[in-house]
């Protein structure tokens, strides 16, 4: 299963129910110009586990950098802190 974000995604929770491995991408800032300081929790309601991709030319900076969700339930952040540069935090594997 894959999704993209759209601008609707900004300031709210997108849940992946799916059973199998979701792939969830974040786009270019010229595909869906999120405003700097847009917050995007993904919350993986399914057995598929979640992973975070990004478009070419997106950075993604996460601890040690992992970009999974790490159980059915968890939850993670992404968090745009530049034009094409996002933050990811939270229950990751």
């Amino acid at each position: 299963t894959t999704y993209t974000l759209t601008l609707a995604d900004a300031q709210t929770v997108v849940q992946t129910s799916s059973g199998s491995a979701v792939t969830l991408t974040i786009p270019t800032n010229a595909t869906a110009a999120f405003p700097v300081g847009s917050i995007i929790q993904v919350t993986q309601t399914g057995a598929g586990q979640v992973t975070i991709a990004v478009a070419g030319g997106v950075t993604l900076q996460s601890p040690s950098g992992l970009v999974k969700t790490r159980v059915q339930w968890a939850t993670v952040s992404a968090v745009k802190v530049a034009t094409n540069t996002w933050v990811l935090s939270g229950d990751l594997a």
